[in-house]
């Protein structure tokens, strides 16, 4: 087999033989997870061969190790294989084998690997589109065509740089063609000078005639109809008449206007540069001319009086108003509303008589003093609750403790735990220390008390007993139904294995598992002792 180097995505179709058959028929049924079956490649640019992982595909679709079945029934022992690609992609040579299956022939592909790729035209022998034509190939590879049999072209053929001879010789005539043109063209067109124009009828410019044009300069007598655009240097001589509007700006003098009138002081008027009326002088509007109105059409002078005006001497105005308002009541009273006030600035000469009554106080002042006086016992309260314990820091008091509500954590007959617990065994047990002997079986009670020394009760707590060595390894775990309890006092069993080892050193805490909770009551050391024993 022959393909080129670097193929991707190459699917090949092999036949298995069936070893048990004397008659050379194909192994049925395999898959590519059948016990055993096994495909390996080694290719030219490898030092080793690599294994193919075997997967399942479809028939037709390439997966890289894709094993499947063309027909098992019809076509017994025929399967397609999809070739890793990595085995395509070096060397001048690959090989690949499928074995391991029980009675299975074992399948060996080699393939040559070439740099062209035969399954293309383009690689193949060199024919005409059309059966029964010939091709002229010289002898140093060069293909001859024969103009003349060209049928149909659909595109124009290009010829340029080829010289074409006919019987008028078409070189000749084109070359004296180009000895008749000027040597010089613009843009394309040849170049040509209108000396003297005669009156001639009928003769026009083109739409474009006058765009190259330049330096022209023309008298024109008579009217100019339709529009004038660009700009004109200049106009001498008189203008009959302008009709219509003057789009621009007019520069330069007027001699004069005609058809407009104006009033005969019209020249006293002083207009300044910027186009204003200055010198305008205003008579006395309050005296002389009475008939001044106001926007409601009321004369002004029957209204605005010097009494109405002197009222406005009595208002005191802020220096910096700012356009301030005040908002007047219905009865003509000022509102406002006090946002702060100096110190020492109001006193009692300020307040009429009645101005605040026994109501206002009494409704404001006895709220505030009931309020102060609450806040007051509840500090004073607090006060007495809690204590210093002598190490900066605060406990309750005992009294606050037996006064605590019934069944609120404290008071009555209700007995009140306080953190940290502490554990004490009888004659066994320092502290939190549990003390065991070599080799011995024993349960270990252990008390459990608060920081008061009050009694700790066990019996309605889910508990847990731990064991764990130097290196955080469990060694004994013992849930609820292992530990036996009593009042505030637990017991349990320390096993032999955990005192085989004289100087075992081991932590062990108590855990509360109640309302899936996972609490330490108490932990501590247990250590293994030595002792006398019989060794017989």
């Amino acid at each position: 087999m022959k393909l080129k180097r670097g193929s991707t995505s190459v699917r090949r179709l092999i036949f298995v033989g069936d070893s048990s058959s004397t008659t050379g028929a194909g192994l049925a049924n395999l898959l590519h997870n059948t016990s055993g079956l096994v495909a390996y490649y080694f290719a030219g640019d490898l030092s080793n061969e690599v294994q193919i992982t075997l997967a399942t595909a479809t028939l037709g679709s390439y997966t890289s190790g894709g094993f499947v079945a063309v027909d098992n029934s019809n076509m017994p022992g025929w399967y397609e294989i999809g070739i890793p690609d990595a085995a395509l992609d070096g060397g001048n040579e690959v090989a690949i084998q499928l074995r391991g299956a029980a009675n299975m022939v074992p399948v060996n592909i080699y393939i040559e690997l070439d740099a062209v790729d035969y399954q293309t035209d383009a690689m193949g022998a060199l024919k005409p589109t059309t059966a029964g034509r010939t091709l002229d190939v010289s002898a140093g590879g060069e293909a001859g065509i024969d103009l003349a049999n060209v049928g149909s072209p659909s595109t124009t053929l290009n010829l340029s740089g080829t010289t074409i001879k006919t019987a008028t010789d078409i070189e000749v005539d084109t070359q004296d063609i180009q000895n008749r043109l000027p040597s010089g063209l613009v843009d394309g067109r040849m170049r040509s000078i209108a000396e003297v124009v005669g009156d001639k009828l009928s003769y026009k410019l083109a739409s474009d005639g006058l765009s190259l044009v330049t330096s022209w300069a023309v008298g024109i007598t008579g009217n100019i109809t339709g529009n004038l655009s660009g700009s004109v240097g200049s106009v001498t001589g008189s203008v009959g008449s302008v009709t219509g509007n003057v789009g621009g700006n007019v520069t330069g003098s007027v001699g004069s206007i005609s058809g407009v009138t104006f009033p005969t002081n019209f020249a006293a008027l002083g207009i300044n540069s910027s186009g204003h009326v200055s010198r305008v002088v205003l008579v006395d509007t309050t005296t002389t001319n009475t008939d001044m109105r106001g926007t409601d059409g009321a004369a002004l002078a029957t209204h605005w009086t010097s009494t109405r005006a002197g009222y406005l001497d009595g208002v005191l105005i802020a220096a910096n108003y700012n356009q301030r308002t005040v908002q007047v009541t219905g009865s003509n009273h000022v509102a406002s509303d006090i946002h702060e006030l100096q110190p020492a600035v109001i006193d009692n000469t300020h307040f009429a008589p009645g101005a605040i009554d026994d109501n206002a106080l009494a409704a404001s002042a006895a709220t505030e003093v009931a309020t102060a006086v609450g806040t007051l016992q509840v500090l004073t309260d607090l006060v007495t609750m809690i204590i210093n314990d002598g190490t900066a820091n605060a406990r309750f008091s005992t009294s606050a403790l037996q006064n605590a509500p019934s069944g609120g954590g404290g008071g009555g007959s209700t007995t009140v735990n306080v953190l940290p617990y502490t554990g004490a065994v009888p004659d066994r047990v320092e502290g939190t220390t549990i003390k065991v002997f070599y080799n011995e079986l024993t349960n270990v009670s252990v008390g459990v008390t608060d920081a008061t020394g009050a009694a700790v009760t066990l019996d309605a707590k889910t508990l847990r007993f731990c064991v764990e060595d130097r290196y955080g390894v469990d060694v004994l775990t013992l849930n609820d139904g292992s530990i036996t309890r009593s009042g505030s006092t637990f017991t349990v069993q320390i096993p032999q294995s955990l005192t085989d080892t004289v100087g075992a050193n081991y932590r062990w805490s108590l855990r509360d598992l109640t309302s899936s909770l996972n609490t330490v009551l108490i932990h501590g050391q247990l250590i293994v002792a030595e002792a006398a024993e019989d060794e017989a």
